[in-house]
Protein backbone atom coordinates (compact mmCIF):
# COMPACT_ATOMS: atom_id res chain seq x y z
CA UNK A 1 0.00 0.00 0.00
CA UNK A 2 1.58 3.40 -0.88
CA UNK A 3 1.99 5.79 2.27
CA UNK A 4 -0.02 8.80 2.28
CA UNK A 5 1.08 11.74 3.33
CA UNK A 6 -1.09 13.03 6.33
CA UNK A 7 -2.13 16.59 5.88
CA UNK A 8 -1.01 19.49 9.04
CA UNK A 9 -3.43 21.31 11.08
CA UNK A 10 -5.56 24.04 8.91
CA UNK A 11 -3.79 22.65 5.74
CA UNK A 12 -7.07 22.69 3.58
CA UNK A 13 -8.64 25.83 5.41
CA UNK A 14 -5.89 27.54 2.94
CA UNK A 15 -7.54 27.76 -0.47
CA UNK A 16 -4.02 28.19 -2.37
CA UNK A 17 -4.15 24.32 -1.35
CA UNK A 18 -7.51 23.28 -2.77
CA UNK A 19 -6.76 25.21 -5.89
CA UNK A 20 -3.18 23.35 -6.11
CA UNK A 21 -4.75 19.66 -5.56
CA UNK A 22 -7.73 20.52 -8.39
CA UNK A 23 -5.38 22.68 -10.93
CA UNK A 24 -3.62 18.97 -12.36
CA UNK A 25 -7.13 17.15 -12.51
CA UNK A 26 -8.46 20.15 -13.96
CA UNK A 27 -5.87 20.42 -16.70
CA UNK A 28 -5.91 16.87 -17.07
CA UNK A 29 -9.55 16.63 -17.80
CA UNK A 30 -10.14 19.86 -19.14
CA UNK A 31 -13.33 20.83 -16.78
CA UNK A 32 -13.89 21.02 -13.32
CA UNK A 33 -14.25 17.67 -12.12
CA UNK A 34 -17.30 16.07 -11.02
CA UNK A 35 -17.60 13.98 -7.35
CA UNK A 36 -17.36 10.77 -9.24
CA UNK A 37 -13.99 12.00 -11.35
CA UNK A 38 -12.54 12.93 -7.91
CA UNK A 39 -13.40 9.45 -6.07
CA UNK A 40 -11.81 7.46 -9.20
CA UNK A 41 -8.60 9.67 -8.99
CA UNK A 42 -8.55 8.55 -5.52
CA UNK A 43 -9.16 12.05 -4.50
CA UNK A 44 -12.83 11.70 -3.08
CA UNK A 45 -11.39 13.31 0.09
CA UNK A 46 -10.92 16.47 -1.07
CA UNK A 47 -14.76 16.92 -1.68
CA UNK A 48 -15.42 16.87 2.11
CA UNK A 49 -12.87 19.99 2.71
CA UNK A 50 -15.22 22.20 0.13
CA UNK A 51 -17.53 22.66 3.27
CA UNK A 52 -14.33 25.25 4.18
CA UNK A 53 -14.80 27.60 1.26
CA UNK A 54 -18.45 27.55 0.51
CA UNK A 55 -19.05 23.89 -1.01
CA UNK A 56 -18.38 22.46 -4.07
CA UNK A 57 -20.32 25.35 -6.39
CA UNK A 58 -18.42 28.33 -5.04
CA UNK A 59 -15.04 26.43 -5.40
CA UNK A 60 -16.08 26.39 -8.67
CA UNK A 61 -16.84 30.10 -9.12
CA UNK A 62 -13.66 30.80 -7.35
CA UNK A 63 -11.22 28.75 -9.96
CA UNK A 64 -13.78 30.36 -12.55
CA UNK A 65 -15.57 27.66 -13.50
CA UNK A 66 -19.46 29.02 -13.54
CA UNK A 67 -21.63 26.28 -12.61
CA UNK A 68 -24.88 26.84 -15.38
CA UNK A 69 -28.45 25.60 -14.45
CA UNK A 70 -31.05 24.59 -16.93
CA UNK A 71 -33.49 26.92 -17.45
CA UNK A 72 -36.80 25.83 -15.69
CA UNK A 73 -38.90 25.64 -18.97
CA UNK A 74 -35.51 23.55 -20.50
CA UNK A 75 -36.83 20.27 -18.16
CA UNK A 76 -40.30 20.95 -18.85
CA UNK A 77 -39.75 19.77 -22.64
CA UNK A 78 -39.63 15.66 -22.29
CA UNK A 79 -37.36 15.40 -25.67
CA UNK A 80 -34.58 17.18 -22.72
CA UNK A 81 -35.12 14.73 -20.30
CA UNK A 82 -34.61 11.73 -22.82
CA UNK A 83 -31.69 13.83 -24.13
CA UNK A 84 -29.98 14.14 -20.78
CA UNK A 85 -30.79 10.94 -19.29
CA UNK A 86 -30.15 8.57 -21.85
CA UNK A 87 -26.29 8.69 -21.80
CA UNK A 88 -26.42 8.05 -18.71
CA UNK A 89 -28.60 4.73 -18.36
CA UNK A 90 -26.11 3.67 -21.25
CA UNK A 91 -23.47 4.53 -19.10
CA UNK A 92 -24.87 2.50 -16.29
CA UNK A 93 -26.21 -0.14 -17.73
CA UNK A 94 -30.00 0.78 -16.00
CA UNK A 95 -32.04 3.34 -14.92
CA UNK A 96 -30.30 5.20 -12.34
CA UNK A 97 -31.44 6.33 -8.60
CA UNK A 98 -31.65 9.30 -7.41
CA UNK A 99 -28.57 8.89 -5.35
CA UNK A 100 -26.66 8.03 -7.76
CA UNK A 101 -27.77 10.67 -10.15
CA UNK A 102 -26.40 13.16 -6.85
CA UNK A 103 -23.14 11.00 -6.81
CA UNK A 104 -22.47 11.54 -10.34
CA UNK A 105 -23.11 15.52 -10.34
CA UNK A 106 -26.72 15.49 -11.62
CA UNK A 107 -28.66 17.37 -9.08
CA UNK A 108 -30.75 18.88 -11.63
CA UNK A 109 -31.90 15.61 -13.30
CA UNK A 110 -33.34 14.82 -9.95
CA UNK A 111 -34.82 18.40 -9.36
CA UNK A 112 -36.40 18.04 -12.78
CA UNK A 113 -37.63 14.07 -12.09
CA UNK A 114 -39.24 14.90 -9.13
CA UNK A 115 -40.49 18.40 -9.85
CA UNK A 116 -42.11 17.53 -13.54
CA UNK A 117 -42.26 14.02 -14.30
CA UNK A 118 -43.92 12.66 -11.02
CA UNK A 119 -41.19 11.34 -9.70
CA UNK A 120 -38.46 8.47 -10.23
CA UNK A 121 -41.55 5.35 -10.54
CA UNK A 122 -43.48 7.19 -12.78
CA UNK A 123 -40.32 8.07 -14.73
CA UNK A 124 -38.65 4.39 -14.92
CA UNK A 125 -41.89 3.22 -16.57
CA UNK A 126 -41.99 6.03 -18.91
CA UNK A 127 -38.42 4.67 -19.86
CA UNK A 128 -39.37 1.57 -20.36
CA UNK A 129 -38.29 0.27 -16.84
CA UNK A 130 -40.08 -1.87 -14.32
CA UNK A 131 -41.03 0.18 -11.17
CA UNK A 132 -38.42 -0.84 -8.24
CA UNK A 133 -41.29 -1.20 -5.87
CA UNK A 134 -43.03 -5.09 -5.34
CA UNK A 135 -46.56 -6.25 -5.14
CA UNK A 136 -47.25 -6.34 -1.04
CA UNK A 137 -45.52 -9.38 0.64
CA UNK A 138 -43.31 -9.97 -2.51
CA UNK A 139 -40.09 -9.66 -0.51
CA UNK A 140 -41.78 -11.70 2.59
CA UNK A 141 -41.42 -14.77 0.05
CA UNK A 142 -37.50 -15.79 0.48
CA UNK A 143 -37.97 -17.74 -3.77
CA UNK A 144 -37.95 -14.23 -4.76
CA UNK A 145 -35.34 -12.83 -3.27
CA UNK A 146 -33.48 -15.73 -4.84
CA UNK A 147 -34.92 -15.05 -8.09
CA UNK A 148 -33.46 -11.57 -7.65
CA UNK A 149 -30.18 -12.93 -6.53
CA UNK A 150 -29.37 -16.17 -8.93
CA UNK A 151 -28.75 -13.54 -12.01
CA UNK A 152 -26.75 -11.50 -10.06
CA UNK A 153 -24.78 -14.09 -8.87
CA UNK A 154 -24.51 -15.39 -12.36
CA UNK A 155 -23.17 -12.21 -13.70
CA UNK A 156 -20.41 -11.72 -10.85
CA UNK A 157 -19.32 -15.41 -10.71
CA UNK A 158 -19.77 -15.20 -6.80
CA UNK A 159 -22.21 -13.99 -4.36
CA UNK A 160 -22.62 -10.31 -3.87
CA UNK A 161 -21.78 -7.86 -1.51
CA UNK A 162 -24.23 -4.94 -0.59
CA UNK A 163 -21.79 -2.22 -2.31
CA UNK A 164 -21.94 -4.76 -5.54
CA UNK A 165 -25.71 -4.62 -5.06
CA UNK A 166 -26.10 -1.34 -5.03
CA UNK A 167 -23.49 -0.50 -7.43
CA UNK A 168 -25.32 -2.53 -10.58
CA UNK A 169 -28.86 -0.94 -9.55
CA UNK A 170 -29.89 -3.47 -7.24
CA UNK A 171 -29.50 -1.99 -3.59
CA UNK A 172 -33.28 -2.20 -2.84
CA UNK A 173 -32.58 -5.59 -2.65
CA UNK A 174 -30.56 -5.20 0.81
CA UNK A 175 -33.68 -3.98 2.49
CA UNK A 176 -36.12 -7.02 2.29
CA UNK A 177 -32.57 -9.46 3.13
CA UNK A 178 -32.10 -7.59 6.55
CA UNK A 179 -35.78 -7.35 7.40
CA UNK A 180 -37.51 -10.48 6.32
CA UNK A 181 -34.66 -12.96 5.70
CA UNK A 182 -32.27 -12.40 8.55
CA UNK A 183 -28.93 -10.58 6.64
CA UNK A 184 -26.88 -11.28 4.21
CA UNK A 185 -24.94 -13.66 5.48
CA UNK A 186 -28.14 -15.85 6.47
CA UNK A 187 -29.38 -15.66 2.88
CA UNK A 188 -25.96 -16.46 1.60
CA UNK A 189 -26.14 -19.67 3.44
CA UNK A 190 -29.50 -20.17 2.93
CA UNK A 191 -28.50 -20.22 -1.04
CA UNK A 192 -26.10 -22.88 -0.78
CA UNK A 193 -22.87 -20.89 -0.46
CA UNK A 194 -21.85 -20.99 3.08
CA UNK A 195 -20.65 -18.86 5.96
CA UNK A 196 -17.45 -17.28 5.13
CA UNK A 197 -15.85 -16.13 8.27
CA UNK A 198 -13.60 -13.40 8.55
CA UNK A 199 -10.11 -14.24 10.15
CA UNK A 200 -7.46 -12.22 8.44
CA UNK A 201 -6.74 -8.74 7.90
CA UNK A 202 -7.01 -8.45 4.17
CA UNK A 203 -10.89 -10.13 4.38
CA UNK A 204 -11.90 -7.39 7.19
CA UNK A 205 -10.58 -4.23 5.00
CA UNK A 206 -12.78 -6.11 1.98
CA UNK A 207 -15.91 -7.03 3.91
CA UNK A 208 -15.96 -2.97 4.92
CA UNK A 209 -14.93 -1.98 1.39
CA UNK A 210 -18.32 -3.85 0.37
CA UNK A 211 -20.78 -2.90 3.85
CA UNK A 212 -21.18 0.67 4.61
CA UNK A 213 -22.76 -0.34 7.91
CA UNK A 214 -19.99 -2.12 9.26
CA UNK A 215 -17.40 0.20 7.75
CA UNK A 216 -19.34 3.48 10.11
CA UNK A 217 -19.53 0.81 12.96
CA UNK A 218 -15.78 0.11 12.63
CA UNK A 219 -14.95 3.87 12.56
CA UNK A 220 -17.08 4.62 15.71
CA UNK A 221 -15.47 1.72 17.77
CA UNK A 222 -12.18 3.64 17.18
CA UNK A 223 -13.08 7.43 17.25
CA UNK A 224 -15.46 7.32 19.98
CA UNK A 225 -12.98 6.13 22.28
CA UNK A 226 -14.02 4.68 25.81
CA UNK A 227 -17.06 3.01 23.92
CA UNK A 228 -15.09 0.97 22.20
CA UNK A 229 -16.02 -2.62 23.76
CA UNK A 230 -19.96 -1.70 23.37
CA UNK A 231 -19.74 -1.21 19.43
CA UNK A 232 -17.67 -4.29 18.96
CA UNK A 233 -19.83 -6.14 21.30
CA UNK A 234 -22.81 -4.69 18.68
CA UNK A 235 -20.81 -5.60 15.34
CA UNK A 236 -20.23 -9.03 16.53
CA UNK A 237 -23.99 -9.28 17.24
CA UNK A 238 -25.16 -7.54 13.94
CA UNK A 239 -22.57 -10.38 11.94
CA UNK A 240 -22.46 -13.16 13.21
CA UNK A 241 -21.73 -14.99 10.53
CA UNK A 242 -18.69 -12.88 9.77
CA UNK A 243 -16.95 -12.68 13.38
CA UNK A 244 -16.34 -15.81 15.80
CA UNK A 245 -16.36 -13.22 18.89
CA UNK A 246 -15.06 -10.17 19.75
CA UNK A 247 -11.85 -10.71 21.10
CA UNK A 248 -10.96 -11.94 17.14
CA UNK A 249 -12.63 -8.52 15.67
CA UNK A 250 -10.85 -6.66 18.24
CA UNK A 251 -7.95 -7.91 17.05
CA UNK A 252 -8.63 -7.20 13.54
CA UNK A 253 -9.50 -3.53 14.34
CA UNK A 254 -6.25 -2.99 16.28
CA UNK A 255 -4.48 -4.70 12.80
CA UNK A 256 -6.55 -2.48 10.68
CA UNK A 257 -6.09 0.68 12.65
CA UNK A 258 -3.58 2.46 9.90
CA UNK A 259 -5.92 1.32 6.94
CA UNK A 260 -9.15 2.77 8.72
CA UNK A 261 -7.65 6.24 9.66
CA UNK A 262 -6.87 6.61 6.32
CA UNK A 263 -10.24 5.79 4.95
CA UNK A 264 -11.31 8.59 7.82
CA UNK A 265 -9.16 11.06 6.85
CA UNK A 266 -9.67 10.74 3.04
CA UNK A 267 -13.60 10.66 3.22
CA UNK A 268 -13.80 6.80 2.33
CA UNK A 269 -16.08 6.42 5.18
CA UNK A 270 -19.42 8.92 5.91
CA UNK A 271 -17.83 10.14 9.54
CA UNK A 272 -14.71 11.12 7.76
CA UNK A 273 -15.67 14.85 7.46
CA UNK A 274 -16.40 15.02 10.85
CA UNK A 275 -13.19 13.31 12.73
CA UNK A 276 -10.38 15.65 11.83
CA UNK A 277 -7.44 13.93 12.47
CA UNK A 278 -7.90 10.51 13.40
CA UNK A 279 -9.00 11.55 17.60
CA UNK A 280 -11.95 13.00 19.15
CA UNK A 281 -9.92 16.05 21.02
CA UNK A 282 -13.03 17.60 21.60
CA UNK A 283 -15.51 15.99 23.93
CA UNK A 284 -18.27 17.61 22.38
CA UNK A 285 -17.98 16.27 19.12
CA UNK A 286 -18.52 12.47 20.21
CA UNK A 287 -22.08 12.69 20.77
CA UNK A 288 -22.47 14.44 17.36
CA UNK A 289 -20.27 11.52 16.07
CA UNK A 290 -22.77 8.97 17.44
CA UNK A 291 -25.68 10.67 16.12
CA UNK A 292 -24.13 10.10 12.98
CA UNK A 293 -23.32 6.56 13.22
CA UNK A 294 -27.04 5.79 14.37
CA UNK A 295 -28.56 7.58 11.87
CA UNK A 296 -26.48 5.60 9.03
CA UNK A 297 -27.79 2.48 10.06
CA UNK A 298 -31.12 1.09 8.39
CA UNK A 299 -33.62 0.40 10.64
CA UNK A 300 -34.24 -3.17 9.29
CA UNK A 301 -30.60 -4.25 10.96
CA UNK A 302 -31.65 -3.19 14.75
CA UNK A 303 -33.72 -6.00 16.51
CA UNK A 304 -34.72 -5.34 20.38
CA UNK A 305 -31.79 -6.99 21.19
CA UNK A 306 -29.88 -4.95 19.92
CA UNK A 307 -31.71 -1.61 20.75
CA UNK A 308 -30.30 -2.23 24.59
CA UNK A 309 -26.75 -2.90 23.21
CA UNK A 310 -26.96 0.84 21.93
CA UNK A 311 -29.16 2.91 24.56
CA UNK A 312 -26.32 1.22 26.31
CA UNK A 313 -23.67 2.80 23.97
CA UNK A 314 -25.55 6.25 24.46
CA UNK A 315 -25.58 6.29 28.04
CA UNK A 316 -21.39 5.78 27.73
CA UNK A 317 -21.02 8.59 25.54
CA UNK A 318 -23.66 11.03 27.02
CA UNK A 319 -23.16 9.86 30.59
CA UNK A 320 -19.76 12.04 31.40
CA UNK A 321 -21.69 15.53 30.07
CA UNK A 322 -24.91 14.65 32.26
CA UNK A 323 -22.94 14.06 35.53
CA UNK A 324 -21.18 17.89 34.29
CA UNK A 325 -24.31 19.25 33.18
CA UNK A 326 -27.72 17.65 32.98
CA UNK A 327 -29.60 20.52 31.19
CA UNK A 328 -27.18 20.41 28.20
CA UNK A 329 -26.68 16.99 27.76
CA UNK A 330 -30.69 16.73 27.87
CA UNK A 331 -31.04 19.00 25.10
CA UNK A 332 -28.19 17.32 23.27
CA UNK A 333 -30.60 14.21 23.59
CA UNK A 334 -33.57 15.87 22.41
CA UNK A 335 -31.72 17.52 19.22
CA UNK A 336 -31.41 14.12 18.37
CA UNK A 337 -34.49 13.20 18.31
CA UNK A 338 -35.65 16.03 16.40
CA UNK A 339 -33.12 15.28 13.63
CA UNK A 340 -33.42 11.38 13.32
CA UNK A 341 -35.75 9.15 12.35
CA UNK A 342 -37.14 5.44 12.67
CA UNK A 343 -35.16 2.78 15.23
CA UNK A 344 -32.19 6.06 15.68
CA UNK A 345 -35.47 8.43 17.25
CA UNK A 346 -36.25 5.39 19.42
CA UNK A 347 -33.09 4.78 21.07
CA UNK A 348 -32.47 8.71 21.88
CA UNK A 349 -36.18 8.70 23.10
CA UNK A 350 -35.15 5.63 25.21
CA UNK A 351 -32.26 7.37 26.47
CA UNK A 352 -34.34 10.48 27.30
CA UNK A 353 -36.46 8.31 29.56
CA UNK A 354 -33.66 7.06 31.06
CA UNK A 355 -32.55 10.20 31.97
CA UNK A 356 -35.51 11.73 33.19
CA UNK A 357 -35.70 8.27 35.92
CA UNK A 358 -32.35 9.35 36.75
CA UNK A 359 -33.38 12.88 37.41
CA UNK A 360 -36.52 12.00 39.46
CA UNK A 361 -34.62 9.45 41.37
CA UNK A 362 -32.60 11.96 42.35
CA UNK A 363 -35.01 15.01 43.46
CA UNK A 364 -36.13 12.18 45.63
CA UNK A 365 -32.95 11.77 47.26
CA UNK A 366 -32.59 15.39 48.31
CA UNK A 367 -36.28 15.90 49.06
CA UNK A 368 -35.71 13.10 51.52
Amino acid sequence: MVKRKRRPNGYWKEFSNVENELNPIIEQLGHFPTQKELTERNKGGIIGVFKHHGGIIKVRELLGYKFFRKQENYWKDFNNLEKELIPIIKQLGHFPSARKLLFLGHSDLVLAIRRHYNGFRKTRIKFGYEPVKKIEGYWKEFSNVENELNPIIEQLGHFPTENELKEIGKGQLSKPIWKYHGGVGVVREKMGYGIQRITSKNQFLNFLKGDETAKDLVVGSIVLNGNRRDIEKIIVDMYADKFKDESLLSKLIEESKKEIEEMIAYGITNLGSYVGKYSVKEKSIVPILAGQMLGRIPKERINPSLEDKFVKMLRGIYGPLFNEDSERALKGIQDQIDCNQDKAKILYEKLKEYYGDVLKISWRLNDA
